[in-house]
């Protein structure tokens, strides 16, 4: 994406790994805008696995803690003479370090790409589909004894979470009029597609020029519960309502789904249902000449462009 981070998004949650990466390419300093948008830290460039003559294929099964299970698969090989082709990817399911009854972690990618051979060089389309969701977590409530902070009785700060069956659904305001749903258990994830080309040729005389083309877009949505602090008591929460002018305890029902009364002592917390739907689209290209100037020299102009846009 040509914007290195947004508002609930960054460059990470575009990106998922799995066999169809060969190998990682990391450029630092100067050099690096010439290898892409040049990101003051560094930047990186995740080379695919592509066909050849040799046909080659893996497939791989991962059971874990935490309810985690994933299979990768990839293959590729020789379509016909010049052509070569490969497609892999993963799928996964998972509870989750702090289970909400519902899979916090779900969803997969698929990439594939063809490959032709040139006279000096080769040309490469890859396509990939992106279609995963992690759980959002917020913050979470301890104390502070003595200058130092504690856990919240009752919560165990290492799997215990809000999310539950309980509070996954809510119908909030849509901005067009009405209302929709906000499933939480949508977490935080990506629904993207890409389709990208890398061309790398060599033109005699030690010039060589490289394009690399990449075209991607979609969702990435978030849907979460977002708190207000720690929580209070019941008696302390009715304190602080207003509607406008303070509401006293009898004027408040509080009870359990059974029907039985809250207990005024009972802790309880605000909590927002938060739902973010944000649409991009990123198409960028970039453009390298390199003449072989001997003794190890090379000299190397480049150029790379990017439009994108955010809704």
């Amino acid at each position: 994406y040509g914007s290195a981070d947004l508002s609930f998004m960054d460059s990470s949650s575009l990106l998922r790994f799995d066999d169809t990466v060969e190998r990682v390419e990391i450029v630092q300093g100067g050099p690096s805008a010439i290898f892409s948008s040049g990101q003051a830290g560094a930047t990186a460039n995740f080379i695919l696995r592509t066909g050849s003559d040799k046909t080659t294929g893996s497939v791989g099964f991962t059971y874990g803690s935490e309810g985690s299970e994933r299979v990768d698969a990839f293959y590729s090989g020789k379509i016909i003479d010049g052509w070569y082709g490969s497609i892999g990817g993963f799928y996964r399911v998972s509870d989750g370090v702090r289970d909400p009854q519902y899979p916090s972690d779900i969803g997969g990618q698929l990439t594939a790409t063809l490959k032709h051979d040139l006279d000096g060089g080769s040309v490469m389309f890859w396509y990939r589909n992106l279609s995963d969701k992690n759980q959002w977590y917020a913050d979470f409530p301890y104390i502070e004894v003595n200058g130092k902070a504690q856990p919240y009785p009752g919560f165990n700060q290492l799997n215990s979470t809000y999310n539950s069956k309980q509070l996954q659904n809510f119908q909030i305001p849509s901005p067009g009029g009405g209302f929709w749903n906000d499933d939480i258990s949508n977490g935080r994830g990506a629904q993207l597609n890409y389709f990208g080309s890398n061309l790398d040729l060599k033109l005699g005389g030690g010039l060589r020029i490289s394009n690399t083309f990449l075209f991607d877009g979609g969702y990435i949505p978030t849907n979460a519960l977002v708190n207000n602090g720690n929580p209070q008591t019941l008696t302390a929460f009715i304190a602080g309502l207003t509607l406008p002018s303070a509401l006293s305890p009898a004027a408040v029902g509080a009870h359990y789904a059974n029907g039985l009364p809250v207990d005024p002592t009972t802790s309880v917390i605000t909590e927002q249902a938060w739902q973010v739907r944000k649409k991009i689209t990123n198409l960028t290209d970039e453009f390298r000449i390199a003449e072989d100037l001997g003794n190890g020299n090379t000299l190397t102009l480049g150029a790379y462009l990017a439009h994108y846009t955010d809704n």
